[in-house]
């Protein structure tokens, strides 16, 4: 299961690394109706231990307590009603129709009172929920044109891209055979053949699959994956290839604090995904492929 997951995970990682680029990109292009700003995204809140609440539940969210992040949120806006990307959140994360469409209206109601920033982050949670793609996407864009470092916005946008084809491209990434169950050198040659450092590739590409293919190896057993790495650094560069590496050890790190947790238990967002997605279930669930090995 460790091959097999390290797959859906690069998958995020290198989702991330592109929005990061693209954002980064698009703060240098972008008119003056979106100006980059250094730092993080404010929130506008009337009360320290709300915002406090508010930033728990980014937190809790980020680090996948999906349930535990909805009660923070719910105790910000008690706190404090007038944080409205409090009310934005509780409307994205909640499964409750009802409390879904108030939550929604009660951050539209505010907007305003917050920041650009806040402003941006509300339209894009808002439209996309009213079916109003085009204009939450642009939102969101230009959210990310403003603040083009915050590391916690690349994150919010990355993830809910993922989910928008998330079962569809896990599926297809997990049945992918390993990459020590397919000729290697061909993989080798196509990322070797670069004379310059390429961008992050388009998804679902012959390249994305070759990075895809060689940054396993890497993961599962880096002493034996020196001509990987090789070919990473000529495909894409040192610097891109060590924000791969960090990416890679977050990863692994995750999955050993796992295994030396076995007392765990799989949250209940998780059993009702795994419940409502039986294919998708059983390619997690089954036993490794020990045969790199």
């Amino acid at each position: 299961m460790l091959q097999r997951r390290v797959l859906a995970g690069l998958a995020v990682c290198l989702t991330l690394a592109s929005l990061a680029a693209a954002s980064d990109k698009s703060s240098k292009t972008k008119s003056s109706k979106t100006k980059p700003t250094i730092g993080l995204m404010p929130v506008t809140a009337a009360s320290a231990k709300g915002r406090e609440l508010y930033q728990k539940g980014m937190e809790d969210y980020e680090n996948l307590y999906l349930e535990r992040c909805n009660e923070d949120w719910r105790a910000a806006v008690k706190e404090d009603p007038s944080i409205a990307v409090a009310w934005a959140w509780i409307a994205f994360n909640s499964r409750n129709p009802a409390e879904v469409s108030a939550a929604r209206e009660k951050a539209k109601a505010l907007l305003p009172q917050v920041t650009p920033g806040e402003k941006l982050m509300i339209q894009w949670i808002s439209n996309v929920q009213e079916g109003n793609y085009i204009a939450g996407i642009s939102a969101m864009n230009d959210m990310l044109a403003m603040f083009p470092k915050d590391k916690h916005l690349i994150y919010l946008a990355g993830n809910w891209l993922m989910g928008e084809n998330g079962d569809e491209q896990a599926l297809k990434l997990l049945k992918v055979p390993p990459p020590w169950r397919r000729q290697l050198d061909p993989i080798y040659q196509r990322l070797a053949a670069f004379k310059m450092p390429i961008d992050w590739p388009e998804p679902g590409s012959d390249v994305e699959d070759c990075i895809f293919a060689a940054s396993a190896l890497i993961f599962v057993d880096p002493s034996k994956s020196e001509r990987a790495q090789q070919t990473l650094r000529q495909a894409l560069g040192g610097k891109r290839l060590e924000y791969l590496l960090a990416l890679l050890t977050f990863i692994r790190a995750a999955h050993y604090w796992t295994m030396v947790h076995p007392g765990l238990e799989i949250e209940d967002d998780v059993r009702e995904m795994m419940s409502a997605h039986k294919e998708l279930a059983s390619l997690l669930l089954q036993d490794p492929d020990l045969g790199y090995r």
